[in-house]
């Protein structure tokens, strides 16, 4: 069975899971260049079905998902379309098809509110209408009516135990009647007719939680696991800001909505503070660290219904900070200044959202806890999913403080990886295919993306060689480890790109991490604010020794360690903890530069950055690696073999 995974909304991507397994993955951004792009290209399509070694006539599925509210456009409708209509392999069960009355027309459940956004000169100057922009900048220029859109469906199966409530009403719930059948199981995706290149394709519009769901759980390799899902949509009375679910042996059951609404605010925090349009979330994340949670207050700790039964939702965060720190005689003028982002008034403002980010996901912890115990059920394992899922110090005090034991959170836990999960959901829980057996603990590997070939790397650099010198290595982990020892800072490009934004290894940009001036070095190449901190490789034989608090092995960089040596000031953040990454040999030729780095300096980390410069994707392809090169003050680039650098023109 071939089923391709489609995700139209930001970060937009294509996956093809071929017999189960993800043959092939392709994030738009890297090939667009626009940073959480919006939207798929049909060209996207035929590059990943062609990486899987499959033609467009071996595709069976097709399995689609977007953002919330956000519809689907695609660049060649000739070659795809999608209608509601039947198709005679639809015979998987679908309860909400089941559910709808005879005369409800299913394509007045559609909705298209990006297009809408962008054409409304009233919605200008609000954030969603600069998150559509930013990663939609085809609509410049042209009409509405100019793109091939489809509506997106967000409305999906609800349970009479679904009324809105607080957590204490959720802990208080027995949801075990929504186990007893597949009702739900089956409630959260909607057959469609997909035109793939001249032929009419099976497909499954999944909704946008459960894709998320999907995705940490099936790369998880647990058998049982409560799942957490959540994100920045703002509207928590329904289920669209996220979900718990109950999995076992490949099935997952929603349980309830837990109408969070915490990621949007954090999100508009970031935004408020003025730390940009693109990435403001992980700076406020990272912020945090140079402050104190000084306005942090448990009053606001709770769902969207704890906030309307307290009041809290007419008393909007902002201005209780804004309160709070003038009563505290805080200098106010530095408020979302730039250049003085780092002053106490931003940092513990950032580091009060922070508090409150992690104070509510441990409420929220404690919640689905207590609803897996009330329907009889008991694992040790949690799944984490969705944009807020990225927040590393919230994940650490979960892996720390929480109820469950064992913590796994999905590289591509953003938008990037619904792409990954929509597949897996429509190949295991739509078709009740069986887990895979994986070895106990063994993770997923982030390295999804299409093969580059030697003869590829080879090609670009004779494109490229009036600009750029290469010559072959004899041992190319070595040399690399040799310019670190001599404060070089490298480029390293091996093979398959990394999925989401919680991995490296294969285009990151490396340097010494005992030199503390190699941050703002790092900061300079990438064209970032100096303040800012970096990841850490750290060898997976000698993580527990350098660093604490997180799990061992953490394969992502999901977690903040406590740092446990003075020796490494380069990754050391001020409050003393760390973004790492444990490396192996499945993590390839990478892990083989931090051993010899180890050998030559008794150091076995390295500072790890992403391949990128500022407000771009990391670097996809061969060409773009040398082009990153050429126009930045990188030391040496490795790849394929090759030490590459500058050439010196008089």
């Amino acid at each position: 069975m071939n089923i391709l995974g489609l995700h139209f909304g930001h970060d937009a991507g294509v996956c093809v899971v071929r017999k189960g397994r993800i043959a092939s993955y392709i994030a738009r951004e890297r090939y667009s260049r626009t940073r959480h792009a919006i939207s798929l290209e049909f060209r996207n399509i035929e590059a990943a079905v062609a990486a899987a070694g499959l033609r467009m006539d071996q595709i069976d599925y097709c399995a689609i998902t977007s953002t919330q509210q956000v519809e689907l456009i695609i660049d060649e409708p000739t070659r795809f379309s999608i209608n509601l209509s039947a198709h005679p392999k639809h015979t998987a069960p679908c309860t909400y098809q089941r559910m709808l009355p005879p005369d409800i027309d299913p394509a007045t459940l559609l909705t298209q509110s990006m297009l809408k956004t962008l054409y409304d000169p009233a919605a200008s100057r609000s954030f969603l209408f600069h998150q559509y922009a930013d990663g939609f900048p085809e609509h410049r220029g042209r009409r509405p009516e100019n793109f091939s859109a489809f509506g997106w469906m967000d409305k999906y199966f609800t349970s009479k135990l679904w009324p809105g409530a607080t957590l204490g009403q959720i802990s208080a719930t027995d949801f075990s009647p929504l186990l007893a059948n597949d009702d739900a199981r089956h409630g959260f995706h909607y057959p469609v007719t997909v035109n793939l290149d001249g032929r009419a394709v099976p497909g499954y519009f999944v909704a946008h939680h459960a894709a998320h769901a999907a995705s940490t759980y099936y790369q998880s390799g647990f058998r049982n696991a409560a799942i957490f899902t959540h994100d920045g949509f703002s509207d928590g009375a329904g289920n669209l800001s996220g979900m718990f679910y109950w999995a076992d042996e490949g099935k997952i059951f929603p349980i309830t909505p837990h109408h969070f609404t915490v990621g949007a605010l954090y999100e508009a925090t970031a935004v408020q503070l003025d730390l940009g349009a693109v990435g403001a979330p992980g700076m406020l994340m990272e912020l945090a660290a140079y402050g104190k949670p000084r306005f942090y207050d448990r009053a606001f700790v709770g769902n969207w219904y704890d906030h309307i039964n307290t009041g809290i939702k007419n008393y909007p965060w902002k201005d209780h900070v804004v309160f709070m720190a003038r009563n505290m005689g805080y200098d106010m003028a530095p408020v979302a200044d730039r250049a003085r982002i780092t002053a106490p008034i931003n940092a513990d403002i950032a580091a009060s959202t922070q508090k409150l980010f992690e104070e509510t996901y441990l409420a929220g912890v404690e919640t689905l806890h207590k609803v897996i115990a009330r329907m009889g059920r008991r694992t040790s394992n949690l799944c984490l999913s969705g944009d807020a899922a990225l927040n590393c110090p919230s994940n650490t005090r979960l892996f720390r403080e929480g109820r469950f034991p064992n913590l796994f959170v999905e590289p591509g836990c953003d938008d990037g990886g619904l792409a990954v999960g929509v597949a897996l959901y429509l190949f295991h829980n739509v078709f009740d295919q069986k887990l895979a057996v994986r070895p106990p603990g063994a993770a997923a590997s982030p390295y999804m993306g299409l093969p580059i070939s030697d003869d590829q790397i080879k090609a670009a650099l004779e494109a490229s060689s009036a600009l750029v010198d290469f010559s072959p290595c004899a041992d190319a982990a070595d040399s690399a480890a040799q310019d670190l020892v001599e404060d070089r800072i490298i480029g390293w490009f091996e093979d398959r790109s990394e999925i989401g934004s919680r991995a490296l290894g294969h285009r990151s940009i490396l340097a010494d991490p005992t030199n503390a001036q190699n941050r703002a070095r790092v900061n300079t190449l990438k064209g970032r604010e100096l303040w800012r901190p970096f990841a850490a490789a750290v060898l997976e034989s000698e993580a527990a020794k350098w660093f604490g608090g997180v799990p061992d092995p953490a394969p992502y960089m999901s977690f903040t360690a406590a740092v446990r040596t003075h020796d490494a000031p380069a990754i050391t953040q001020p409050d003393g903890t760390a973004r790492i990454q444990t490396i192996g040999m499945a993590n390839g030729e990478i892990g083989r530069v931090i051993e010899q780095f180890f050998a030559m300096t008794g150091m076995p980390i390295v500072l790890n950055a992403s391949f990128n410069g500022p407000s771009e994707p990391l670097v996809e392809t061969p060409a773009e690696a040398i082009r990153f090169l050429i126009a930045s003050t990188l030391d040496a680039l490795y790849m394929g073999g090759f030490r590459v650098t500058r050439k010196l023109i008089p």
